[in-house]
């Protein structure tokens, strides 16, 4: 209801009735105007809402260099952002390094023969790799799932790792599954 006013009038004919029942109309007075006020100030609240449309894309990104180290301290200028072929206005920029969890799905199928002491040894350089407040969680997978470390800031492989032989064929996209619903069910804390 912007710039509709309200005004109101109270006849009271008290002079003949005892003092403290001609002061009853004057606190009921009181009491709506007091009561209007507020209406008034909630009706011009609602009115002062402000609405904004804000479209934020947020994209993580992870530099490396060419020996596959951090590059870190990366200038905004260095960065140019794509889509559909056409370079896109960078609005905002910041640099931040913020802990992850991370899932080790290490192949343990008969298709690894021969190839199994390579996939440990990449689960071994992912983690000397990652930093103190990062956790991991290692997964072995062949014809079944299986998790043999919890998500810790450990930067070892398990060691019943050392001991797993290959068998079985793959099932990568359960050891995907297992490994996503384990990540979301954990605690951010």
């Amino acid at each position: 209801m912007k710039g509709s006013r309200h005004s109101y009038t109270l006849a009271l004919p008290c002079r003949s009735l005892h003092p403290h029942v001609r002061l009853f109309p004057l606190y009921t007075l009181l009491c709506m105007i007091i009561l209007c006020g507020f209406v008034q100030a909630r009706l011009r609240q609602e009115e002062e809402v402000v609405r904004v449309d804000a479209d934020l894309v947020l994209l993580n990104a992870t530099v490396t260099d060419r020996d596959g180290k951090y590059v870190h301290k990366i200038p905004r200028a260095d960065f140019k952002v794509f889509e559909d072929g056409r370079e896109q206005a960078i609005n905002v920029f910041s640099v931040e390094e913020t802990p992850f969890a991370a899932a080790i799905l290490l192949d343990t199928s008969g298709s690894m023969e021969g190839r199994l002491s390579l996939g440990r040894a990449a689960a071994i350089r992912f983690l000397d790799g990652l930093r103190a407040d990062d956790v991991a969680a290692v997964y072995h997978f062949d014809t079944e799932v299986e998790q043999l470390q919890d998500y810790s800031p450990g930067r070892d492989l398990p060691p019943m790792a050392f001991g797993l032989r290959t068998k079985g064929y793959t099932v990568l996209n359960d050891a995907i599954i297992r490994a996503a619903r384990d990540l979301s069910a954990r605690s951010k804390s």
